[in-house]
């Protein structure tokens, strides 16, 4: 079976790989949500139903006869904005997690310097120098 038998004549196995695809092209949009909303969870769920799909798009179309060249030839214009769709979550994740270490450190920084302050002034020191002037 070749290219053009995939797309005029489409036997059930073509069928729900298109299902398939499309549903992880679902998944790839509820994806940017979650990772604009900071939806960890959402994302995580989302990853595992999309490993999900690429396992039965693998297992469908190996059990189907269709050699690894048509089939690829026939996935890859299709798999085009799917890729593109993770490639931008990816990124955006990206920047999410580069953010938060960065707030993360800066906390810590900050934590460390009000601590070198409270041990440079002295621990209880500010209340005794309140009691003394009033």
């Amino acid at each position: 079976m070749n290219q053009t038998d995939f797309d005029t004549v489409k036997p059930d196995w073509i069928q729900t790989v298109e299902s398939l695809l499309q549903d992880w092209k679902v998944f790839c949009q509820q994806e940017t949500k979650a990772i604009q909303g900071q939806d960890w969870e959402q994302i995580r769920i989302v990853q595992q139903s999309i490993q999900q799909i690429m396992g039965q798009i693998e297992t469908i179309t190996a059990s189907h006869g269709a050699d690894d060249a048509t089939i690829r030839h026939w996935l890859a214009p299709r798999m085009t904005e799917l890729l593109h769709l993770e490639r931008e979550n990816s990124q955006n994740l990206g920047a999410k997690l580069d953010r938060t270490r960065g707030e993360l450190h800066h906390s810590r920084t900050s934590g460390r310097k009000l601590n070198q302050i409270k041990s440079a002034y002295g621990v209880g020191r500010e209340s005794v120098m309140i009691r003394q002037y009033t």
